[in-house]
Order: C-alpha cells, then sequence, then structure tokens
C-alpha cells in the first residue's frame, strides 16, 4: 500500500504552530501530490489535503477568543444603556418652565386645530357676543347682565353671587352662560350636594383648564338653609391652589383663569329676613353680589309677548290680560309665562299680525 510522503499538518501536531497561509498551503501540498502519487491517486490525496485543512480551521476556530462587539451584547444590557444616556441627556437639558411652556403652546396649538379657531384659548377675548344673546332673553335686568358681563371679564379669580326671588331670569342666565360660553369644555355645571364635596372639588380645580377661562356653576342654592356658608369654604379652597390667577399674579400666561356662579333664590315674602341675608351675603371675603331687581306686573307683558314670538305664536290681547291678572309676579316672576303661551296662543298664519 502506498503511504502518504505529504508532511504532517494535523491540528495539535508539531507543526501546528508554524501554520502557512492557505494558499501557498494550497500550492504545496498540490505539488507534493503530483510528485509523489501517479495520476489516479492524485484525486485521493486533494480529498486528503481538504479534511485537513477543514481540521486546521475549526482547531484555529477554537483557539481563537470570540470577537466582541456590541451587537453580540444581551438586549437587557442594550436597553439599559440606551435608557441611561437619555435619562442623562434629559437630566442635563432639563428645565421645568421651559417644559411647562411647551407643553402649553402644545395645548394651545392642538385645541385651536380642535376647535378651528387659532385664538381659541386666548383669555383675554371679549363676552359680548354671549352677553348679547343673553340680553335678548333675559329681560328687565340690564343692571345685573352690565355687572355681571364686567365681573366675568376681569382675568383673576371671581367669586360672584347671583341673587334674586324665583323667576326674574338667574337661571336663565345661567343656561346661556352654559351653552354660549366661549370655551364650552371649560363649564361645569354643579348643585349644592357636588360642590360639598370636598374630594370632588380638590379632583375638578386641580384639572383646570390652560386653555381660555374656566367657568364653574352653582344653581339652586337657598339662602334660607345657609347655603352661603359655601361660598367662603369654596373661596377658601380655591386661594390654595397656586396656579390659579389671583389679583396679584395676572401677568403670569400659564396659570389658570377660573369664574364661580353661585346662583341664590330669595323668597319675597320674608322682607326681613331677606334684608339680613342680603346684608351677611355682602359681607363675605372675596365675593361680589350681583342683585337680580324684582319683577313688577308692568314687565310680565313683556315675558309674555317675548315667549310667543320665541314659539312663533299669536296672542290677542285678551288673553295677555288675562295672563298677567293670574299671574302672582312676586311669586313665580316670569317663570309659568311660557306654560301659559303655550296654551292660549295659536300658531301664526301669513296674515296674521301682532
Amino acid at each position: 500500500m502506498t503511504t502518504d510522503k505529504t508532511p504532517s499538518i494535523i491540528a495539535g501536531g508539531p507543526r501546528a504552530k508554524q501554520r502557512l497561509p492557505k494558499r501557498r498551503l494550497n500550492d504545496l501540498h498540490q505539488s507534493q501530490c503530483n510528485k509523489a502519487y501517479p495520476g489516479s491517486h492524485r484525486q485521493w490525496c486533494h480529498h486528503s489535503r481538504v479534511r485537513r485543512l477543514i481540521a486546521v480551521d475549526k482547531y484555529a476556530a477554537l483557539r481563537s477568543p470570540p470577537k466582541q462587539s456590541w451587537m453580540s451584547l444581551p438586549r437587557w444590557c442594550i436597553v439599559l444603556i440606551a435608557t441611561g444616556a437619555l435619562i442623562c441627556g434629559f437630566s442635563s437639558l432639563y428645565d421645568e418652565q421651559n417644559v411647562s411652556n411647551f407643553m402649553l403652546n402644545y395645548s394651545k396649538q392642538y385645541q385651536a386645530i380642535v376647535h378651528n379657531r387659532p385664538d381659541y384659548c386666548d383669555h383675554t377675548l371679549p363676552l359680548n357676543e354671549m352677553f348679547g344673546h343673553i340680553r335678548r332673553h333675559v329681560l328687565n335686568q340690564e343692571t345685573a347682565l352690565d355687572q355681571l358681563e364686567e365681573a366675568l371679564s376681569r382675568q383673576q379669580f371671581q367669586s360672584i353671587s347671583l341673587l334674586g326671588s324665583s323667576g326674574v331670569g338667574k337661571s336663565l342666565t345661567a343656561r346661556v352662560l352654559r351653552e354660549l360660553f366661549p370655551w364650552p369644555e371649560n363649564v361645569h355645571a354643579l348643585t349644592s350636594r357636588d360642590i360639598s364635596d370636598a374630594g370632588r372639588m380638590n379632583s375638578l380645580l386641580s384639572n383646570l383648564a390652560h386653555c381660555g377661562r374656566n367657568l364653574i356653576l352653582v344653581d339652586n342654592l337657598s339662602m334660607a338653609s345657609r347655603d352661603q356658608e359655601i361660598v367662603t369654604v369654596v373661596n377658601d379652597l380655591v386661594s390654595s391652589f397656586g396656579d390659579i390667577a389671583r389679583h396679584n399674579n395676572t401677568h403670569k400666561a400659564n396659570l389658570k383663569r377660573l369664574s364661580i356662579v353661585y346662583i341664590f333664590n330669595i323668597n319675597r315674602w320674608l322682607d326681613e329676613t331677606s334684608d339680613e341675608l342680603f346684608a351677611s351675603m355682602r359681607q363675605l371675603p372675596h365675593n361680589q353680589v350681583i342683585q337680580y331687581d324684582t319683577l313688577e306686573r308692568k314687565h310680565l307683558e313683556s315675558c309674555i309677548r317675548h315667549e310667543a314670538a320665541l314659539e312663533h305664536l299669536h296672542l290677542d290681547q285678551e288673553y295677555v290680560e288675562e295672563m298677567i291678572r293670574v299671574t302672582d309676579v312676586n311669586v313665580s316672576g316670569c317663570k309659568t309665562v311660557r306654560a301659559k303661551v303655550l296654551i292660549y296662543g295659536q300658531p301664526k298664519s301669513n296674515n296674521t299680525k301682532d
């Protein structure tokens, strides 16, 4: 049997440390195969060379240390490094005031796009358009409405109490405010039970909007049940929030604007008691009292005609006089007028003249 005279290059042999490049090994081995073996045995020699080269490569791979790169690190390690870099970057650049201003501007841009009004968040917008609508529906209360418009137009926190007997237009004023306030998402209608809940009030005051102005309406309060004490409690709670604009910091743009309107019903039959209650309300600190005038019989006809016009109904003068005669203006004011107009009124025709 013919022996292989090829120099030994087996992995781990004495010459393993003196390896030649693969191309030189290839040429050397081929020349040795050509010299040592005849033509038919050269193929076997070439296969033997390939097996030896594979063995050498495997041995070299086992002996050489693996290449280290950041891609070979575990995923959690890469995430941890990236998170640390972000934290370091933000901690070096963080400025609370800048972040607050950025978020405020972002919110204003968002609200302007949503409501399709570029000035939607401008808290200096006038309220004359809304009050023009209120004056067309709340009759015979020009002085009270002028005072209310002036109060709501101020930029600092306002506590406003509307006082008056039933049917003079207080609740109607609140309804129009709720429907036509320039920032409808910032209107909150509450009851005496809602506003007595300290937890709910804290949550509400904490989440007031920076955009535009905020309005809280509290209807159906009674002077007889001492609901006026709620005004002091709520106003003291508002003063504990430093992000609500007051008289000494209205120049800061990132503060919230808030007005609270309390609506009190007065029983006109208790003349002496009502005078005392009026006086006690005016003594409340940081609270503006706006008194709605008591209606008289001469005011009833304007209320009747107004309701008939809203319902597109015609009323004969005899029905108008009948309604004035049976309505006690001291008890209900104009509140019961609409129901009577719907009973006595007739649909207008093209030839009907009022």
